[in-house]
């Protein structure tokens, strides 16, 4: 039998061959870079179900040392990491458990909960999750591995089908997971924090409360060779003298409020609006200590300072290839839609490409209706929160539906 359709009509592939190829990509994941990934994207297109994910803590360090996903956005892991890990009500249910035994939310947390808890009403329920089976792979004096799945109201929780098909796999999942258990421990080599900074489109910078560089991600390099208003000299930010000490004043602020458990952990990013005195050219920052047990040492075992950047050269780029393949723009659509994210009016985007101001105000509603958006402003903010190229080119070099 090759397929079987399942009570939640998710038509599952239960072939010999299909689980062949899982295992190969999972054994493979000790040698190949990219880890876990290709083996949870597989499957998760092999089960029909979306979202996959798998987390581990350091027990040495109270630290989260591994994060790895199957369709899960960037938003929804800073999401978790920086607040919803600490109302989580799942993984206590697991705390005795062997690994390999499952907790099914429906049956431990209860519809009743579900229907008014944060995690679900405000982290799961905008990505259309609803349910959660979640396991142990590995639970041992240095870490603990968790490995979950995620399906969708209309889905239902996990059948029976689908987890005697993930019972199959489990032991080697466990058995991969013990022999790469060095992945699993905490490293400030290997910072969780880091990878997920690595995968935003926005300029982000890591300091030390003193201005040492910590970490930059790509967008970040790319901002810094089109603006004199930051670098970094010696290891360290360099802004004009009095930003500088505008930043570094209240980084010092902010490591007094941490050493005296008075920082607030729900305060704001606080802004810097850096400008030239010469060229009237401005570069945007918005910052926020990350104290270690905040975050649970996902950054490193001391305070850091995240710093977004908002450059206007160096914005990121709409993908017009993923507005084509998304919702069926010509090229034409696609310029007239980038313009527009890029903040240029109408008038101003027919100027640009040489077009009437009628012509673009007419293929601008061709666009809404193939967005399924009504004005701009809901337009606008759909192109900012497409997915990052990262996650599409993963997705597409799986043919991830």
């Amino acid at each position: 039998m090759k397929s079987v359709r399942t009570s939640n009509d998710i038509q599952v592939n239960f072939s010999d061959e299909s689980i062949n190829q899982l295992t190969e990509l999972l054994y493979q994941s000790l040698e190949d870079e990219t880890g876990w990934e290709p083996f949870l994207l597989h499957l998760s297109k092999v089960l029909g179900i979306k979202v996959i994910h798998m987390i581990a803590q350091d027990k040495s360090n109270h630290a989260i040392s591994f994060s790895e996903h199957a369709n899960v956005s960037v938003e929804s892991e800073f999401a978790y990491l920086h607040k919803y890990q600490f109302v989580e009500l799942r993984l206590q249910h697991l705390t005795d458990k062997l690994p390999g035994y499952w907790v099914h939310d429906y049956e431990t947390v209860g519809e009743e909960v579900m229907a008014k808890h944060p995690i679900y009403q405000e982290f799961l329920a905008p990505a259309d999750v609803k349910y959660s089976s979640i396991c142990k792979l590995v639970d041992d004096e240095r870490a603990v591995v968790y490995f979950g799945v995620f399906t969708s109201p209309i889905q239902g929780p996990i059948s029976k089908e689908c987890l005697n098909f993930l019972n199959k796999l489990l032991p080697h999942m466990c058995r991969v997971c013990r022999l790469s258990i060095q992945n699993f421990i905490y490293s400030t080599q290997a910072l969780v924090g880091h990878t997920l900074v690595n995968k935003l489109r926005q300029p982000v910078i890591l300091t030390s409360v003193h201005g040492e560089v910590m970490h930059a991600n790509e967008s970040a390099k790319q901002m810094l060779k089109v603006t004199d208003l930051v670098s970094i000299k010696e290891g360290r930010l360099q802004m004009p003298p009095k930003y500088q000490q505008i930043y570094l004043n209240e980084c010092a602020v902010m490591e007094i409020a941490i050493k005296t458990s008075s920082f607030d952990e729900n305060s704001n990013f606080k802004t810097l609006q850096i400008s030239s005195s010469t060229d009237h050219k401005t570069l945007y920052a918005f910052y926020t200590m990350l104290p270690p047990q905040r975050v649970m040492r996902a950054y490193g075992l001391r305070p850091l300072v995240m710093i977004f950047f908002y450059h206007p050269e160096s914005a990121p780029k709409v993908d017009a290839s993923l507005l084509s393949a998304a919702f069926g723009l010509t090229p034409a659509e696609c310029r007239i839609a980038i313009l527009l994210a890029e903040g240029f009016a109408q008038k101003e985007i027919a100027q640009r490409l040489g077009l009437k101001h009628d012509t673009v105000r007419k293929q601008l509603q061709i666009i809404y209706q193939k967005t399924s958006t009504n004005q701009q402003s809901e337009l606008i903010r759909l192109m900012l929160h497409l997915p990052s190229n990262f996650l599409q080119k993963s997705a597409k070099n799986l043919n991830v539906d």
